[in-house]
């Protein structure tokens, strides 16, 4: 009921809402609202969250201090122990864990400077990608996932230039700051550096047929590697993955990114000419597609994933602009009646059962 209900004010605020930030703000506050009020239940790891929170807001000074510079995460033990300062509740706890993926949304979209139905597509891309699903779960990982956000923000307020005064740039040592804080919340958001490299190489013919490519490129490593690679990044937190889960939702997941990755492929030209920016978001997508090609053999490429194919909530409904309008009004028609048969009747991994803490 409470999926409808949201998934109903999307829909019907998209025809309605005359200012589109207003749209954006209250659809974005209804979803912190969502995932800070979530039960116990709701998400594989709250349960384990908020006993983490029991113990860490009882903690002393001298104990806290001394976890923080034990930690190679220090900024999620400083942040749960100073809200447990404040309150005991768990529900202020993930309100908190909630606001902080919800803002950085927010600013993110609003610079994308989309129409309302281009923050509706946003939205039903966000929980068709299976982002909504892991932020009630990953905690750690979904905050510094939001920080990369913010990041990235800071990197693209100017054109990217590898010379040496970008690097002493205020938009750069931005960008680094924000990336200490991801790193302090979940080490993995250090691989989100891969895509640095490849921001400044342009979109060119040979991107479609690589992506198409990585589909089968299981099939040519050993699991050993990737187990090695989780093992290298994640300090064995991962090491046992990679034989217990199934792959159905990993290869979901990667068609459907595929097919959005399509969409935006066909406008390519206009969206690189219109915005330069835009470039960078392809190839941040496009490394997202080698992580997400890995994960039907380990599953936590999926999660490295996320890092790259939250962009896709600015690219897709950006693209869908640059179509004529004919089509443009088929595609926005289909997208969202085909992602909501998608979200309710197809992929009921991507709507966890939802209940309220009471």
């Amino acid at each position: 009921m409470v999926y409808i209900l949201y998934f109903s004010f999307l829909l019907i605020g998209a025809c309605f809402f005359k200012r589109r930030l207003e749209y954006l703000r209250y659809s974005l506050i209804l979803l912190c609202l969502i995932i800070g009020f979530r039960g116990v239940e709701v998400g594989v790891d709250t349960n384990g969250y908020i006993e983490d929170f029991y113990q860490i807001s009882s903690m002393s000074i001298d104990v806290i201090v001394r976890q923080i510079s034990e930690s190679k995460e220090p900024l999620y033990y400083l942040c749960s122990w100073i809200v447990g300062q404040l309150s005991s509740s768990p529900t202020v706890f993930l309100l908190f864990w909630a606001m902080i993926p919800s803002v950085s949304l927010y600013l993110f979209l609003k610079d994308a400077n989309l129409l309302t139905k281009g923050y509706l597509i946003s939205i039903l891309c966000f929980f068709a990608l299976g982002l909504f699903a892991f932020f009630v779960a990953g905690l750690r990982q979904t905050a510094a996932i939001s920080i990369v956000l913010i990041a990235f923000r800071n990197l693209t307020q100017k054109d990217i230039k590898w010379c040496l005064s970008f690097w002493g740039s205020k938009s750069f040592l931005a960008f680094v700051m924000w990336m200490l804080v991801a790193y302090n919340l979940h080490n993995s958001s250090i691989l989100f550096l891969v895509a640095l490299p490849l921001l400044k190489v342009r979109v060119s013919w040979w991107y479609f047929p690589f992506v198409m490519g990585l589909f089968f490129i299981g099939s040519f490593i050993k699991i050993g590697f990737l187990v090695e690679l989780s093992t290298l990044f994640f300090n064995d937190r991962f090491a046992a993955y990679g034989t217990i889960y199934e792959s159905s939702q990993s290869i979901n997941a990667f068609l459907l990114q595929l097919i959005f990755f399509s969409i935006c492929y066909i406008k390519r030209g206009k969206l690189v000419k219109k915005d330069l920016r835009n470039n960078y978001v392809f190839n941040i997508v496009l490394v997202g597609l080698v992580f997400q090609s890995l994960s039907g053999m380990i599953y936590e490429m999926a999660r490295v994933a996320f890092y790259f194919s939250i962009f896709f909530l600015v690219l897709v409904p950006k693209a869908i602009e640059e179509y004529s309008v004919e089509v443009r009004n088929v595609l926005y028609f289909g997208i969202t009646s085909l992602l909501l048969v998608y979200l309710f009747c197809l992929s009921s991994s991507n709507l966890p059962e939802y209940s309220f803490w009471l």
